[in-house]
């Protein structure tokens, strides 16, 4: 049976075991920090002080996912992003997080999830794991995340190999917004019908474009769709999401919890 260590030895407990072991990591090139019982961030990573618009890992103290509901604290966490979704938006996913931390204090889960919460203004989509640090008692006693940049979609791997890239600045930066948001969609294999909808735009209005702008940017006669696919995956279009199309989830990985409702956007 586990006994929950009393307030004082657990304090001790973080000061003299979590946070020592994990002080060597500070100036790695690495996404992590350490989330203690109150779910506040006791230090992590310069890399993922940066992430949340700090500056130092020992600076990380004013995060605490327990105040996703307080209107400051989330000015603070996503910065211009606040205004663009507001409050309660953002606080519903924040309030995901949260639950899933708590499953990782009660229950010992390691849990894996996609973040695309736009932390500092930033567009990102992370895959987060949530590994729990385990006092000799059996109580966990902290979390350690850990944070890694991924693709939004996979299924590009069946056409071409999304690794393999010549992604250019330059050339990247002479396609308009929407043509960016045509060519992220058409890697995805979205259908020209598809796009329409999702861009809220006509089906000869997307036939247009990429028939007189896209094809002929590729060197491209016509529109053949297969061709553009996949010089576009090949010259990185698929890598960045346009912000136009972000949608601030939380898709949680772990199989288990795929039924949850407490997980589910349907009780927003």
């Amino acid at each position: 049976m586990k006994i929950k260590l009393p307030i004082i030895d657990y304090q001790n407990y973080l000061k003299s075991n979590v946070l020592p072991t994990f002080q060597p990591l500070i100036e790695h090139n690495l996404n992590s920090y350490i989330i203690n019982q109150n779910l506040q961030v006791e230090i992590g990573t310069h890399v993922a002080a940066q992430a949340f618009g700090s500056t130092s890992g020992n600076d990380l103290s004013w995060l605490n996912f327990a105040s996703y509901s307080d209107e400051e604290f989330l000015q603070q966490l996503f910065k211009q992003s606040y205004a663009r979704y507001g409050k309660a938006w953002l606080a519903f996913h924040l309030k995901k997080l949260v639950y899933l931390q708590q499953l990782v204090f009660t229950k010992g889960l390691i849990i894996q999830f996609i973040d695309m919460l736009p932390y500092n203004n930033q567009y990102l989509s992370l895959m987060t794991t949530y590994t729990p640090i385990i006092h000799p008692n059996g109580e966990v006693v902290a979390i350690q995340a850990a944070t890694i940049e991924t693709y939004i979609l996979r299924f590009q791997g069946h056409i071409d190999n999304p690794n393999i890239s010549t992604y250019d600045k330059s050339f990247y930066d002479q396609f308009s917004a929407r043509e960016r948001e045509i060519l992220f969609l058409i890697c995805n294999g979205a259908s020209q019908e598809q796009m329409a909808k999702i861009l809220k735009v006509s089906r000869g209005t997307i036939s247009s474009i990429i028939h007189h702008q896209l094809s002929p940017k590729f060197g491209i006669t016509g529109s053949n769709m297969k061709k553009l696919m996949k010089q576009a995956i090949h010259a990185g279009m698929s890598r960045s999401l346009p912000e136009a199309l972000w949608h601030p989830c939380i898709i949680v990985l772990n199989r288990a919890l795929l039924d949850d409702a407490n997980l589910s956007d349907a009780t927003f």
